[in-house]
């Protein structure tokens, strides 16, 4: 996968510098023998594998798309991917508010697209930290894992 993105996307800024603000509809452009393209990216699917994450459930609850899993580190994750122009932040919070029992399991890392807030709302017994998906999936996509 990184190499073939990393090919299909050399020199250009397709995936640098922007938010995947609708993740579901997410192409790349690309040129195969002199025709160029538009090809879909399953950008969920490649962030899992990106992670080495070996899921556990993938379900859609009020219009985010949930993942469990362990990565490849051991830890457990809640990925989650949205429509920012239809789930801002103010509205992941409530959706996480709502949904974040319905699990049935602690996380180590929540993961999710776009601009989020969700650690000021971790509870006291909560230990997970969240994280943009973004920087991270460039640097591993581009930079290789660490």
């Amino acid at each position: 996968l990184r190499y073939a993105l990393g090919a299909e996307t050399a020199g250009s800024a397709c995936l640098l510098g922007q938010t995947f603000k609708d993740p579901f509809s997410f192409k790349l452009s690309v040129v195969r023998d002199g025709a160029r393209s538009e090809v879909a990216v399953d950008l969920p699917e490649s962030f899992n594998y990106l992670i080495g994450l070996e899921v556990e459930t993938r379900r859609r609850l009020g219009g985010v798309l949930a993942t469990t899993g362990v990565d490849s580190s051991g830890e457990q994750c809640l990925v989650l991917w949205r429509n920012t122009d239809e789930i801002d932040n103010d509205a992941l919070e409530a959706w996480f508010r709502e949904h974040r029992g319905s699990f049935g399991k602690s996380f180590d890392r929540v993961y999710a697209n776009g601009e989020q807030t969700l650690n000021a709302i971790r509870l006291a017994d909560e230990h997970w930290t969240a994280e943009a998906i973004e920087p991270l999936f460039r640097t591993l996509m581009f930079e290789g894992a660490s």
